[in-house]
């Protein structure tokens, strides 16, 4: 709830209200406020499994979020990046990390897929992908 609807809420409010041209911020510079708001929720996030005390990888994947979406908004500043490619490649990951190698395996053919569609519908270069992709797998 914190890290995705929160900030999905915001993002759909913005849109209502005029300030981001439409839900997928084509102009770079309407992405920092919602990057804004998603580290605040994911912090939040983050301090709430803390305090309740959830097994350790819990918080660290919240922490791993938090830090990924800080240095995409770092590059946001300077660059469009692909959140979409860094979103899929997260979720393989952290697949694997839960779950083990083969079920990460078996949804690795998404990650390229995901990157061509945003390819092929002109919101991203090659680049913005890749490196989208690989700021979650570092």
């Amino acid at each position: 709830m914190f890290c995705a609807l929160l900030p999905a809420v915001y993002i759909a409010w913005m849109v209502w209200r005029g300030k981001i041209t439409d839900v997928h911020m084509r102009v770079r510079e309407q992405r920092i406020r919602p990057f804004i708001v998603s580290i605040v929720c994911t912090a939040l996030a983050w301090q709430a499994l803390q305090l309740l005390g959830r097994a350790l990888t819990a918080p660290l994947f919240a922490l791993f979020g938090l830090i990924q979406i800080a240095v995409m908004l770092a590059v946001t500043l300077k660059w469009q990046i692909s959140m979409h490619s860094m979103s899929i490649t997260g979720a393989v990951i952290t697949t694997g990390a839960l779950y083990g190698v083969v079920p990460a395996l078996v949804l690795s053919p998404l990650i390229p897929v995901v990157g061509a569609a945003r390819i092929k519908l002109q919101r991203h270069t090659l680049s913005q992908v890749i490196a989208g992709g690989g700021s979650a797998a570092c």
